[in-house]
């Protein structure tokens, strides 16, 4: 369990183990100690680095009223609960609460029963921040995003379980889909119209029909868990009604999360100007995205918040009915704001923090310990799941989508260094649920304390203030001219192989200049290339160049290791290839559809961002005074930090 290698059996390693410089509040240098991370972190400078997509900054003009860009977008997703939902929640939990807490369902369906009210200030920011390249929010103090333990701990849906999109296969099983399709056919026969979810529920709630249960089930998945913009209920649900009523465990909480990343997508693509409807349709439950930041960013939390459930409630009660706007509570008036200064009050783990009634899942330890991996163990298992690198299939989503727990590691107490590139992999639904259920090879996880708070390397803080300073001033200046333009033509990617040669000259491109991945990947294609979208185009010139001698090799300093090599001058390139988007075969052709390249607006696109000489002299001095840090601390005879036995 020591830190990863090169062979591909120790890159399934969930936690790589290793010395690092630390810096515990992010400014102070601490030293050097065993540091916990996660996979696919850079171990040397040698390492490809997943840099920040040029997409990451790209704000919404001020002069856009946010009312009129609010009224663009439809939420039949979020959900609301009728009083007559409530009644029927509360009658079959009366009956059938065993069987939910079999199925891995009870908590998500009784937190149905409480209302969320939209603010529509704080998700127009927080889509601001949304990285489609990357599937987390890019703030400027730090990255971080809705995961799985989010969906396990605050929607309740399990991490763990069969498909949620298999179908039934056991014969019984078949028969009571067939008794719930004719069930459905009469009402629509009755009717004349397609059968909704109000209809359904007027026929089945409270009938004693021997299929009741399942249509319960129908209702709740179409209303609460995969919305749709009719409120229609579909045949393709029975399967997965009819499994969690006999209790059955699905993995819900990887198909929910996979539509919410596609709807924040969606919203980015919106902003930018990519999206060729003027509405967009938000199917997700999206209310666990607003509640994410509400259990995390104190400034955000509506005045007089419960600090406590009652007995039995789900987590999301502790929201019920709190926010809708600045009027009804005094919410701030820039969210923006708030979240841009949230760097000390943001809390990574609020999970793990002591609620009256909270009952914390069994993977919160007490204290951080090795513990071994057992099959059998579901709730080291379900955590394991969360920590490790996945495709995430949706309900009725064509492409799957990336999960990235390693950018975000400080979420889960784990120590974050500079994010690496992940290997290519196929990426069908078939395959990536496949991938996403193959068993952890870990023997020994070693797991944080409870309330442990994990710190960041000094490489860490380099390579992000850099990024930041360089990305965020160019790309607001880029994003402002392109958002205050009519939608444009999304730019067309392709992989650039011998069989794309005659497509890019068909679609007037110049050539496309690609490198490896890794060193590791060496003769291997990348997963996508893209070309600077229309009027993008930065040439350098010569007073933006900076000469060899006075720069080393800006990997290098960002890693703050030796072996630099001079360079002509410095370009600070958005990735050539992304972990997030391979083609199924990289010796074909692939042009991309509508979707999939709205989901590349910003990123990838090769523009050589050069440091202004100012700018250029800020970082030498920032440089400097880290590295008379260092050689201060490090010569003062601090202590290392006490490394953690595995337990026997």
């Amino acid at each position: 369990m020591e830190s990863r290698g090169s062979s591909d059996q120790e890159e399934e390693h969930i936690v790589q183990v290793r010395e690092a410089l630390m810096c515990p509040d992010g400014e102070k240098f601490e030293g050097l100690r065993t540091a916990r991370f996660l996979n696919y972190t850079t171990t040397s400078i040698d390492d490809d680095v997943f840099e920040l997509p040029l997409d990451a900054f790209a704000y919404r003009p001020e002069a856009i009223d946010p009312a009129n860009w609010s009224a663009k977008i439809s939420f039949p997703g979020w959900g609301s609960p009728s009083v007559n939902w409530i009644e029927w929640v509360n009658a079959m939990e009366e009956r059938h609460a065993p069987v939910w807490r079999k199925s891995g369902v009870h908590d998500a369906i009784m937190s149905s029963r409480y209302q969320i009210k939209k603010q529509d200030d704080l998700v127009m920011a927080l889509v601001e921040k949304w990285c489609i390249e990357t599937n987390t929010f890019i703030f400027s103090w730090g990255e971080a995003t809705v995961t799985l333990e989010d969906m396990f701990v605050l929607g309740g849906f399990s991490v763990i379980g069969n498909n949620a999109m298999s179908p039934v296969k056991r014969e019984d099983m078949k028969e009571v889909e067939e008794k719930m399709k004719k069930a459905k056919r009469e009402i629509e026969a009755e009717l004349g119209k397609r059968c909704c979810v109000s209809s359904w529920m007027k026929e089945m709630m409270n009938s004693g029909n021997e299929i009741e249960h399942e249509a319960f089930m129908v209702s709740w998945l179409t209303r609460f868990v995969f919305p749709n913009s009719a409120d229609l209920v579909k045949d393709t649900l029975f399967p997965a009604a009819i499994q969690l009523a006999k209790g059955r465990k699905l993995a819900l909480a990887p198909a929910v999360l996979a539509g919410i990343y596609h709807d924040l997508g969606l919203l980015k693509e919106q902003l930018a100007g990519y999206s060729e409807k003027e509405t967009a349709v938000v199917k997700s439950p999206f209310q666990f995205v607003q509640v994410w930041a509400y259990e995390r960013i104190m400034g955000l939390q509506p005045p007089g918040q419960p600090s406590q459930l009652k007995p039995g409630e789900p987590r999301l009660a502790r929201w019920h009915q709190h926010g809708g706007g600045q009027d009804s509570y005094g919410y701030p008036e820039d969210v923006r704001a708030v979240l841009d200064s949230a760097k000390e009050s943001f809390d990574y783990r609020p999970y793990t923090k002591p609620l009256n009634n909270f009952k914390f899942p069994r993977f919160y330890l007490e204290d951080d310990c090795w513990v071994r991996v057992r099959s059998d163990d579901k709730s080291i298992v379900s955590f394991g799941r969360c920590l490790r690198f996945s495709k995430l299939v949706g309900f009725d989503c064509t492409e799957p989508e990336p999960y990235y727990p390693h950018r975000v590691a400080l979420q889960f107490g784990y120590d974050q260094d500079v994010p690496g590139l992940v290997p290519a992999r196929v990426e069908t639904p078939e395959l990536a649920w496949r991938d996403y259920i193959r068993p952890i090879s870990d023997d020994m996880l070693y797991i944080p304390a409870r309330l442990h708070e994990a710190d960041v390397t000094v490489g860490y803080i380099r390579w992000w203030k850099l990024s930041v300073s360089i990305l965020q001033s160019e790309a607001k200046k880029l994003s402002h001219k392109a958002l205050a333009s009519p939608p444009r033509q999304k730019p067309v990617t392709v992989i650039p192989d011998a069989t794309t040669t005659t497509t890019a000259k068909a679609a007037s491109f110049s050539p496309v200049k690609w490198k490896p991945s890794s060193a590791k990947a060496e003769g291997k294609k990348p997963e996508w290339v893209q070309r600077s979208p229309p009027k993008w185009k930065k040439s350098p010139d010569r007073s933006s160049r900076v000469a060899a001698d006075d720069v080393k090799d800006l990997k290098g300093v960002l890693r703050g290791s030796g072996g630099s090599k001079s360079q002509s001058h410095v370009t600070f390139q958005l990735p050539g290839s992304s972990p997030g988007r391979s083609p199924s075969s990289p010796s074909q052709t692939h042009t991309l559809s509508a979707k999939q390249t709205g989901k590349m607006i910003f990123s990838h696109v090769q523009v050589s961002l050069l440091i202004p000489s100012l700018l250029w002299i800020e970082f030498l001095h920032f440089i400097c005074r880290f590295s008379c840090q260092e050689t201060e601390n490090v010569t003062s005879g601090r202590k290392h930090s006490q490394t953690i036995e595995p337990i026997s």
